[in-house]
């Protein structure tokens, strides 16, 4: 049989889905320490999101629901996510280069690898209360990853009243599987209710809005701070976002159009840019759009449209495309763009095993409609 070189097996690989590549481990030790391999994980994440193959759309409201980015016109599929059936509500955090961050009640979070199966139930972080607090505190789960340290982090923000006290943050390392307490956020910077309260994770940082100024804060991963990041000129309703890598926002101009702008040198607030402006009657009205990615060619964004809807918006000929709502039983829904990974969970279990609390799970039908936690956005 004729040799073929290490490295030429490897870049072959990475171009594959994630099933066959859990398969391939079965061939030998020499397939399974190779894709086992960090390194070997790191280049399959990057040549998904360079080629945009391996992603998925995210969907979820009172369940969890994946769409192929490959076959956005196709039904969707509902997922297992880890207890799914605990009495306890499941609150979908973020994601990060594969994995899932999920809320298990007020306060506790799960990190899942959905392509893999594998999660792992974080231990309870302690919350330090203020003198004298009485009250349930708001709290906020957030992943990113630690590209110095290689390590894939959850952030905890706990807010008691932030008209009162500081915001206590803490971080979750998976390396470590431990918590630990980091410099608090100031109670002049309250990150914004609605969905702009959903963080993006972009350029080694996690963001989130902050209100009232319009101002963004972001979290080094690395350096495990807080700062400030400048925001373009804008003065309306406008939600944070990534796209092509970089960090954005999508200012509304309600009844009028949305703009979106695009931070090209990071951290530099002169190098925001307007992209491309959207009217909104451009062909039918709408109220609020969400960024989730450019099309393969990038002539084109996919848009989630008033939490109702997925729209293409042809940005060279500014005419959009209905793709409807995927046959979805929701009235709203919210969306992110995840890639499918090997990243391993430390430690993890798999998801195919019993849930705990089967059987006990709310079947309360009310619904959250993301609209009206925009619209709540000028104050808590």
């Amino acid at each position: 049989m004729a040799y073929i070189p290490t490295g030429l097996i490897s870049n072959i690989l990475s171009w594959l889905p994630v099933k066959p590549l859990l398969r391939f481990r079965c061939v030998s030790k020499p397939w399974r320490d190779l894709i086992d391999d960090r390194h070997f994980i790191r280049s399959h994440i990057n040549r998904s999101f360079e080629s945009k193959n391996n992603l998925s759309v995210i969907l979820w409201d009172d369940d969890i629901y994946s769409l192929p980015f490959d076959s956005l016109n196709d039904a969707v599929t509902e997922l297992d996510w880890p207890f799914k059936y605990s009495v306890d509500k499941t609150y979908f955090l973020g994601c990060c280069d594969g994995l899932v961050c999920l809320g298990i009640g007020n306060a506790n979070a799960v990190i899942w690898n959905p392509a893999t199966r594998k999660y792992r139930k974080l231990p309870v972080a302690p919350i330090e209360y203020p003198q004298g607090y009485v009250g349930e505190p708001e709290i906020l789960f957030a992943i990113g990853y630690d590209s110095v340290t290689d390590d894939y982090k959850v952030v905890k923000i706990t807010s008691c009243d932030f008209s009162k006290y500081d915001s206590e943050v803490r971080v979750y390392s998976m390396k470590l599987d431990s918590w630990r307490r980091v410099e608090d956020i100031p109670r002049k910077y309250y990150i914004q209710r609605g969905y702009g309260r959903m963080n993006v994770f972009v350029c080694g940082s996690l963001h989130w809005r902050l209100g009232p100024d319009h101002s963004i804060v972001a979290f080094d991963m690395a350096a495990e701070e807080h700062r400030l990041l400048p925001g373009p000129e804008c003065k309306n309703t406008w939600i944070p976002g990534e796209l092509g890598g970089c960090l954005c926002i999508f200012d509304n101009y309600v009844g009028l159009r949305i703009e979106a702008w695009v931070m090209k040198d990071y951290g530099v607030k002169e190098s925001w840019t307007r992209m491309f402006s959207i009217p909104h009657d451009c062909p039918l009205s709408f109220e609020m759009a969400v960024p989730l990615t450019y099309s393969k060619d990038g002539g084109k964004v996919l848009l989630l449209q008033d939490c109702e809807k997925f729209v293409w918006y042809d940005i060279e000929h500014q005419v959009r495309e209905d793709i409807g709502t995927l046959g979805l039983i929701w009235e709203y829904f919210e969306a992110r763009m995840c890639v499918e990974s090997l990243v391993p969970v430390k430690g993890g279990e798999s998801d195919e095993k019993k849930q705990d609390g089967q059987g006990g799970r709310s079947s309360s039908s009310e619904k959250n409609n993301p609209l009206k936690r925009l619209r709540q956005w000028s104050g808590p």
